[in-house]
């Protein structure tokens, strides 16, 4: 002998539209608008009996449709429709916090990226007095032939070096592609 039994399921909630404490926490709030109870994961409405619920990221009343009626669909009804109203609300709230933590974030960023900045200036700062203080303890010629060429590569020269019998020459050249 076999039988057959019907489980039917409404969904109350789905998931994703707010962390899972604050879920759990509107449908209570909601049940309790309702007159309602939970007690040992079954929901009650006054004296009915409206299932068994399963609360995680999104609510689930699981029902026999054996003890079917009409009103019981109707306060089901009724309490997603409340539900679902109390958590626009709490939706609103969360995506608002969601915002600013977002507008912190990037702004924190933009400090981040700005103190990097800062730090390579500071990196180059000290790049550059360190090769100063060299040119300073160099004889006067090697010193100013170092300026020469740094100038000159600043601004977009090659220089190409020739030590003949005469001394060192420099010859500056500009590419323009």
């Amino acid at each position: 002998m076999s039988s057959t039994v019907n489980l039917d399921m409404a969904l109350i909630s789905t998931s994703n539209i707010i962390p899972q404490d604050q879920l759990r926490r509107v449908f209570e709030e909601c049940v309790k608008e309702l007159g309602g109870v939970i007690q040992n994961n079954n929901l009650f409405l006054g004296k009915e009996d409206l299932g068994k619920l399963t609360i995680n990221n999104r609510i689930v009343l699981s029902f026999s449709s054996d003890y079917e009626t009409s009103k019981r669909s109707e306060v089901r009804k009724l309490l997603r429709d409340t539900f679902t109203r109390r958590v626009a609300i709490a939706h609103e709230n969360f995506l608002y916090e969601l915002r600013k933590e977002k507008e912190r974030l990037e702004k924190q960023s933009q400090v981040e990226a700005e103190l990097l900045n800062s730090l390579k200036e500071v990196e180059t700062k000290i790049e550059k007095s360190e090769i100063g203080f060299e040119r300073q303890n160099q004889s006067e010629c090697d010193a100013l032939r170092g300026e020469i060429i740094d100038a000159a590569v600043a601004q977009g020269y090659e220089v190409v070096e020739e030590t003949t019998s005469q001394g060192v020459q420099l010859q500056f050249i500009r590419r323009d592609y």
